[in-house]
C-alpha cells in the first residue's frame, strides 16, 4: 500500500498502474473486521473520489484483500456502498456492451483508456458489510440508468479481485488493436 498525503484523519493512497504484476494477483478473503480494516476502506474510499472513479478495489492501492468501494455518481449525495469477500450468486442471461475505463489502466500521458465490454445486465452477490453482517445485494440493470451503471461497476471490481483487468475482456479487435498499439510504443 502506498501512501501519498497523509492528514489526521484520513490518507490518499497512490494507485498502482497496469502492468504492475500486483494486479494480477487474486485477493485474499478478509479475516479480520476491525479498525485496521475500517480506516483502511476510509482511505480507499477518499482515493477513490480524489481520484474521480465510481469504485476501487483494495488491490488497486497494493493491498491484495477482497474488499472494494462503489459509489455511482449519477446520484448527487455520496453513497458508497463497501463490500468485503463478495460471491456471486447470478448472473443475468441478458448482457449490454458499454465502453468502460479503470483507474489502474491509463495511458502515459495519465489520461484514462477506455474500451467496450459485454457484462450481464444484472447480478446477485453475497457479502460482508465494514462490521462483517452478512448481506445480499441484488442489481437489475434493466430498471433504471443507475442500476445499469451499479451492477456493471460492481462486476468491473469483482474481476479486480481476481487479478482480472477490463482490458482481458474486450469485446472488439478495434479495442484490442488500440490496446495493443499502446503496448508496443511502449517498448
Amino acid at each position: 500500500m502506498f501512501l501519498i498525503f497523509k492528514s489526521n484523519s484520513m490518507a490518499l493512497m497512490q494507485v498502482i498502474k497496469e502492468p504492475d504484476p500486483l494486479l494480477r494477483k487474486v485477493s485474499k478473503p478478509v479475516q479480520k473486521f476491525d479498525a485496521e480494516l475500517t480506516n483502511f476502506i476510509d482511505d480507499l474510499i477518499e482515493t477513490m473520489y480524489e481520484e474521480k472513479g465510481m469504485g476501487i478495489a483494495a488491490i488497486q492501492v497494493g493491498k491484495p484483500i477482497r474488499a472494494l468501494v462503489v459509489d455511482i455518481p449519477i446520484k448527487e449525495e455520496k453513497n458508497p456502498l463497501v463490500i468485503i469477500n463478495p460471491k456471486i450468486k447470478f448472473f443475468s442471461n441478458e448482457t449490454v456492451i458499454l465502453d468502460e475505463g479503470c483507474l489502474s489502466v491509463k495511458s502515459d500521458n495519465g489520461t484514462l483508456v477506455n474500451g467496450k465490454v459485454e457484462r450481464p445486465i444484472s447480478i446477485t452477490i453475497e457479502y460482508r458489510d465494514i462490521q462483517g453482517n452478512f448481506k445480499e445485494l441484488s442489481i437489475d440493470g434493466t430498471k433504471s440508468e443507475y442500476d445499469l451503471w451499479f451492477a456493471r461497476c460492481l462486476q468491473h471490481e469483482l474481476d479486480h479481485l481476481d487479478g482480472i483487468l477490463f482490458i482481458d475482456k474486450l469485446c472488439t479487435m478495434q479495442d484490442i488493436n488500440t490496446i495493443n498499439k499502446k503496448e508496443c510504443m511502449k517498448s
